[in-house]
């Protein structure tokens, strides 16, 4: 069972909500190419994220503790702080896309933002638990 401190991470939801509450407010605006710019940084950063998010599901199929309860119990333990992990590389990868989308909307690049969001949105629907 999924230690439940360790589902949600907070990455400053709150900062980032009131950072789009200033975008939609017309509070906060951005040059385009700056914005760009900055979406590109940040694009950056996000591709180090997801690659350490795979790595880390490498983790996931870990085995060789043999058959003996304690070894069933480690190869448990680590598969589950492999998942934990990646969920929140996921959900740091979705915060900093929130970021993006809110930069560029404050350039009024709606159409980036909005192809930002639909990513994001992908991204998100990974976490959602499989129909049976």
């Amino acid at each position: 069972m999924a230690d439940d401190n360790f589902n949600t991470i907070n990455y400053g939801q709150a900062e980032i909500g009131a950072f789009l509450n200033q975008v939609s407010n017309g509070e906060v605006r951005f040059d385009k190419n700056e914005a760009l710019g900055v979406v590109a940084e940040l694009q950056t950063l996000i591709e180090g994220v997801g690659a350490s998010r795979e790595e880390m599901a490498n983790g996931e199929s870990i085995d060789g503790f043999g058959t003996l309860p304690s070894g069933v119990e480690l190869v448990a333990g680590f598969r589950n702080k492999a998942t934990l992990g990646r969920d929140a590389f996921r959900q740091y990868i979705e915060a900093i896309m929130q970021v993006q989308e809110g930069v560029l909307r404050a350039a009024n690049a709606i159409s980036e933002a909005d192809a930002i969001n639909a990513r994001r949105l992908k991204l998100s629907a990974e976490a959602l638990p499989e129909a049976s």
